[in-house]
């Protein structure tokens, strides 16, 4: 039993304040213990950690590695009948040890976010080989993962040069001053998105862009780049500097232009994005902080919108004859992640539940349906926790061939990533980008710089089924 002392509820109100949320609705069901995909990491379950904030049990809470290893997929919030933002609470408890300046339980993962921050700070975008390196450097463990690096380097997903943005001065402002504080479906109307692409499409998911791009040009979509986008923060910001996750999405909503919606590419960049865009609609005092920072007024009538909603402007048929021959049942796997799950703030929009298995479908593939589609791959726990990491990816991966799938499907360019670098089953079978499989049914013939990326190589699966010949 947790003693109960007196004057201990004002660090609850502090963790309330911090998270914007009313945590003492939880009901202590356990669905986010249940639910959560690195319990085995965790010293304390995540409803067990909500109990210590409402019982003001600052010391055990504020040291605890749970706070630490969550990586905020909103699997927990998304089955919590009370709609409680448990990563928010988590994100609150690092921003208070981190104050307090209470040794982390689990430095390695401080560790990773630091060196993703020091690079946003110097590029305004990640740059993963210098993240990897300094990482590495810092914990002074210079050889495991060397043989994994050097093919992720062969693969080209590790760019030896940082993509950068032009304005690095916006970012710099951004550090010191916190340092200091219709669907349509015809052919002939072509749809314009100004595009997020996020730093993974730009660093290791370049074939995830490349294909992304081509199938939008099939479909009659053109994609502009947002001009001299930055990091949305990602895990990162808002694991270990709350007021960097504020601003980053912030000023890659003010490069928005007027009148054109804004499709971002990452699941996690539009769960950071599209949080952001709701709370300046509803918080006068943010918006205002937002008009202070960046000296123009904020768009209401921005949309932002997820690739997936593509598929509600479109109907790929109308542009593919014969479409149940294209993918000639190749039997596939959908995987999404933890893209379905949303934080509270984001329940009322739109679900993409079954996107995935409808289009594949629509295309001949013969879509396995198996019980670990919608498990969260582990995102950075794969660096910082890589054995922990490796565990769910494998299960998950081994749960699609048990179903019988000869392959996986993905719509998350950090996803793919995860799932081919931390399977360690034998013969693994190929994880394709949803992109890839679409541009392929429309008959894309440029998938040559595609596939040479992939760590699992998926042509000869694609040979034998007869969809590519070469």
């Amino acid at each position: 039993m947790i003693p109960f002392e007196k004057g201990q509820d004002e660090f609850a109100n502090d963790i309330r304040e911090y998270a914007g949320i009313n945590f003492n609705t939880c009901l202590h069901c356990k669905s986010c213990t249940n639910g959560c995909p690195f319990l085995e990491g965790m010293d304390y379950a995540p409803n067990a950690v909500i109990r210590l904030v409402q019982l003001g049990q600052e010391e055990a809470a504020l040291n605890s590695s749970t706070i630490w290893v969550c990586v905020g997929c909103n699997t927990c919030s998304s089955c919590c009948p009370m709609a409680i933002d448990i990563p928010a609470v988590m994100d609150g408890l690092r921003k208070k040890a981190l104050e307090k300046k209470i040794k982390v339980p689990e430095p390695d993962i401080l560790n990773f976010h630091t060196q993703v921050l020091n690079t946003i700070k110097k590029y305004g975008r990640n740059h993963k080989l210098e993240i990897m390196m300094r990482y590495k450097l810092k914990k002074m463990d210079f050889l495991s993962d060397m043989g994994l690096g050097l093919k992720m380097l062969k693969k080209r997903k590790l760019d030896l040069t940082p993509s950068k943005i032009q304005d690095k001065s916006a970012i710099e402002k951004l550090f010191r001053k916190k340092n200091s504080s219709r669907k349509n479906n015809s052919r002939s109307k072509r749809l314009q998105f100004t595009f997020f692409p996020g730093c993974s499409l730009k660093a290791s998911g370049h074939e995830n862009t490349l294909s992304l791009l081509k199938f939008c040009e099939l479909v009659n979509i053109e994609l502009t780049e947002l001009e001299d986008w930055n990091c949305c923060g990602s895990s990162s910001a808002h694991s270990i500097d709350l007021d960097l996750a504020e601003k980053l999405p912030m000023r890659n909503i003010s490069l928005a232009p007027k009148g054109v919606s804004l499709l971002i590419a990452c699941p996690s960049c539009f769960v950071r994005m599209k949080s952001m865009y709701l709370k300046l609609k509803s918080d006068k005092q943010l918006r205002q902080k937002y008009e202070d920072l960046w000296g123009k007024s904020f768009d209401e009538t921005l949309e932002i919108i997820p690739f997936f909603e593509i598929f509600n402007r479109i109907d790929i048929k109308d542009h593919i004859e014969r479409p149940k021959e294209k993918l000639k049942q190749l039997k596939v796997a959908p995987y999404y992640g933890c893209m379905l799950a949303m934080p509270p703030d984001l329940r009322f929009e739109k679900s993409y539940a079954g996107v995935l298995e409808k289009t594949l479908g629509a295309l001949g593939a013969d879509v396995i349906c198996f019980g670990y589609g919608t498990r969260c791959c582990g995102t950075y726990l794969s660096v910082a926790k890589p054995r922990v990491a490796q565990k769910v990816v494998n299960e998950i991966i081994f749960k699609a061939m048990e179903a019988g799938a000869e392959c996986m499907v993905t719509a998350c360019a950090m996803c793919h990533l995860n799932l081919e670098i931390r399977c360690s089953l034998e013969n693994p079978i190929p994880i394709l980008h949803f992109s890839e499989l679409l541009s392929m049914a429309l008959g894309e013939a440029d998938r040559k710089k595609w596939f040479p990326r992939h760590i699992v190589n998926p042509v000869p699966l694609l040979k034998k089924r007869g969809l590519i010949s070469s």
